[in-house]
């Protein structure tokens, strides 16, 4: 108990000093991170561009490619049980319904992005990132009948823990 509330207060005199030094988009960094080791390397060759993150033992990661009419689009898939998974892709089409949803900038690693949140969920929906990786992107996905708990604030803490370990480079 002693620690949570040493660290609220470190937290609240960092912020106080951060807050003049930091513009006004940078995202709330949390108190505590999750305690999840991050032990696989993960590295793909995107259309364009190559990822690398590093994902829990207990993770799956897949490289996968699709074909459609007009293009093939090779994406990156991390799942920490099969039933929901995060696509890592490149691709110049992206669209989404804007019902519901708020747009947050967001800073991961080093890299800014606009990630959609939709109906007030806790966890992301998307994420877009801005030039010069404007064409990468991060999109949820599950398993048809999967009932995924949007508002798990656990689970959104682990899948941006992960996702601070990105990193991007153009080929």
């Amino acid at each position: 108990m002693m620690k949570k509330i040493l660290a609220a207060v470190l937290l609240c005199l960092t912020a106080c000093t951060a807050e003049a030094a930091a513009p006004a988009e940078t995202p709330e960094i949390p108190a505590e991170t999750p305690a999840i080791p991050l032990t696989q390397d993960v590295t793909a060759e995107l259309d364009g561009m190559t990822v690398s993150l590093q994902i829990p033992e207990d993770w799956q990661a897949v490289t996968v490619l699709s074909c459609g009419p007009q293009e093939s689009i090779t994406t990156l898939q991390i799942s920490p049980d099969g039933k929901e998974w995060l696509d890592i892709c490149c691709t110049e089409d992206f669209g989404v319904c804007g019902t519901g949803l708020e747009s947050k900038k967001e800073v991961l690693n080093t890299y800014s992005c606009t990630a959609g949140y939709y109906d007030g969920w806790k966890r992301f929906s998307w994420i877009r990132f801005d030039e010069p990786y404007q064409n990468l992107m991060i999109a949820r996905h599950a398993e048809e009948g999967a009932n995924i708990d949007m508002d798990s604030v656990p689970a959104a803490e682990t899948e941006m823990y992960i996702l601070q370990t990105l990193e991007i480079q153009n080929r």
